[in-house]
């Protein structure tokens, strides 16, 4: 093996110092981005650090720090395209400031590890150096997070408590509320629901069912309890057997509200199997506005209506939240008397429900 010469190894803060004609103080005062160094100094040292290529020794200033540079995000499945558009956009924001995101997956509702690890991600990822947690919980209360909730942690969705950690959200009421309030002005009177989750878990769902209902009562309409479909996951294949469910009633619905656009996909997908048009004999609505149901083709296919919250990124909780790591740039540090966001949000109408008004069934 031949010999490494001095021109192989990177650059250190002393070899930017001798070419920049400046002090090893001043090169680590522009590293470090303080304000107290001249313009033409900073440009020159920058200069330096441009030809040699030098990049900081991130290990030795995080031990100096006290800062790892790294962030968890710890979500219920990866591979859920609302997810994946979320940490997609959360990387992003972190990259802007250098710090790197570590994935974590917790787990469904049904899986019992689910809360053991949601404790361990509130905990900082199993003894990791983790400097901050974003966290979507399903299953951990407020008791959980006064035992275990040992790092800087921001809660995306589930509601937890008021003082023990920041809390991003939606409205979650008054965007269901606004989303059936949707399906009602277009004419329809028997708006069926899938996604209905039973407690303990499923705090975002029974949220979204309130809203639900107060949109009916608002329109003077009854509510009719074999139009709500529980689903214990909010999967494809859970809106397609919500969809067999409804239209086995002997009313059945001419509108059906989805609680994530997942559902909504695979009710689309279950009508049109059936023979029934969307949106002309049933209308379908989802929510969150995720980029798989935003990218069909109108000739292929109908797409739902989905609750799209305010910002920039994915649409719906908790993607287009605002939290100092979230999509769009984030908002900075939330404010430590009100640590909770909420983004507002509209309908986005598409074809799944722009067809001619019809009477109620």
């Amino acid at each position: 093996m031949p010999p490494v010469s001095a021109t192989d190894l990177p650059a250190r803060l002393k070899d930017v110092a001798v070419l920049g004609g400046v002090s090893v103080k001043t090169v680590s005062n522009v590293v470090n981005d303080s304000p107290y160094v001249r313009p033409a100094t900073r440009a020159k040292v920058m200069e330096a650090i441009a030809e040699l290529d030098y990049r900081p020794n991130m290990t030795a200033r995080n031990l100096r720090s006290g800062r790892s540079g790294v962030i968890a995000l710890a979500v219920p499945e990866i591979d859920a395209p609302y997810f994946a558009e979320l940490a997609h956009h959360v990387v992003g924001a972190a990259m802007d400031r250098g710090w790197t995101v570590l994935v974590d997956e917790t787990g469904q509702t049904h899986d019992r590890s689910v809360r053991d690890r949601e404790r361990s991600a509130a905990a900082g990822i199993r003894g990791q150096l983790i400097d901050g947690v974003i966290l979507s919980p399903l299953a951990l209360d407020e008791a959980d997070l006064a035992r275990y909730g040992s790092v800087p942690l921001v809660l995306l969705g589930e509601r937890l408590g008021s003082h023990l950690a920041d809390h991003v959200a939606i409205d979650n009421r008054a965007a269901a509320e606004a989303a059936t309030q949707h399906l009602l002005e277009i004419g329809r009177r028997r708006v069926g629901v899938i996604g209905a989750q039973p407690p303990p878990y499923g705090h975002s769902a029974r949220q979204r069912l309130q809203g639900y209902r107060a949109a009916l009562r608002a329109a003077r309409i009854r509510y009719d309890s074999s139009l709500v479909v529980p689903a214990q996951n909010w999967r494809r294949e859970d809106g397609r057997a919500g969809i067999h469910q409804l239209l086995g009633l002997a009313r059945p619905p001419d509108a059906v509200f989805c609680f994530n656009d997942l559902l909504a996909l695979g009710a689309i997908r279950a009508l049109s199997e059936a023979g029934v048009r969307v949106p002309e004999d049933v209308a379908v609505v989802g929510f969150d506005d995720i980029e798989l149901q935003r990218a069909q083709p109108h000739h292929r296919g109908p797409r739902q209506v989905s609750y799209r919250g305010g910002g920039g990124g994915p649409a719906g909780p908790p993607a287009r939240r605002r939290c100092g790591v979230g999509p769009g740039g984030g908002a900075g540090r939330l404010s430590p008397g009100d640590p909770r966001v909420h983004n507002g949000g509209g309908i986005v109408a598409t074809t799944s429900t722009s067809g001619d008004q019809c009477p109620g069934r």
